[in-house]
């Protein structure tokens, strides 16, 4: 948080703003896993107004981005859509741009896979399936692990609000297969979650709660 801030002040004395704009990136996110959806909800407004200036898409779909994982948080899903929606608009595909600032996924697959969940909690669960596909042919194509595993992640939790829990078995699996080859060790975490609720569903309740327990 020290470092964020005070990457902020020397942002503005400088007039960087592509620098501003990381420092508000990276303090939107430092208070989002707080917890302190507030604050990053202001700071998130903040980047998505100076990305608009700035005028790089790249930068305006993962302010977009940004502040939309921000909204659902707050639980308000429709406007959390609308940022996704403008995130997938705004994103460059090139490989090269598959990680700007503090993110290791491609900024596409994240509005994507994030739109998909959005889709999903306000109950339309088939625009959601078609969301979080395109993302992950995407990561496909790209050939990018962080992202391909993110996608498959999704992809479960979007079967699972289907009540389709056999496909959700096994894109959660493939994505722990990933996460724990790769290390990604709270990805890991989470897809352990998905796969035990999948196997929950499939009526093997006792091996599914003790995977989410571990």
């Amino acid at each position: 948080e020290q470092v964020y801030n005070r990457a902020r002040e020397l942002s503005q004395q400088v007039l960087e703003s592509r620098q501003l704009l990381q420092a508000l990136l990276g303090l939107r996110g430092f208070y989002q896993v707080r917890g302190d959806f507030h604050t990053a909800r202001e700071l998130g407004e903040q980047a998505v107004a100076l990305a608009s200036r700035v005028q790089d898409p790249e930068l305006v779909a993962y302010a977009h981005y940004s502040l939309g994982h921000t909204m659902f948080s707050l639980g308000a899903f429709a406007t959390a859509r609308a940022h996704f929606e403008h995130g997938v608009a705004s994103a460059v595909r090139q490989p090269q741009r598959a990680a700007p600032f503090a993110s290791h996924v491609h900024t596409e697959v994240l509005n994507r896979t994030m739109l998909a969940s959005s889709l999903g909690y306000l109950g339309y669960v088939d625009q959601a399936l078609t969301q979080v596909q395109q993302g992950r042919a995407l990561a496909q194509e790209l050939r990018h692990l962080p992202s391909l595993e993110l996608a498959l992640s999704h992809t479960a939790r979007v079967h699972l609000l289907r009540r389709e829990a056999p496909p959700a078995h096994a894109d959660s699996s493939a994505a722990l297969a990933i996460a724990d080859e790769q290390r990604f060790a709270q990805r890991s975490g989470g897809d352990a979650v998905l796969r035990g609720w999948a196997l929950s569903r499939q009526g093997q309740a006792e091996e599914g709660i003790a995977q989410i327990i571990q």
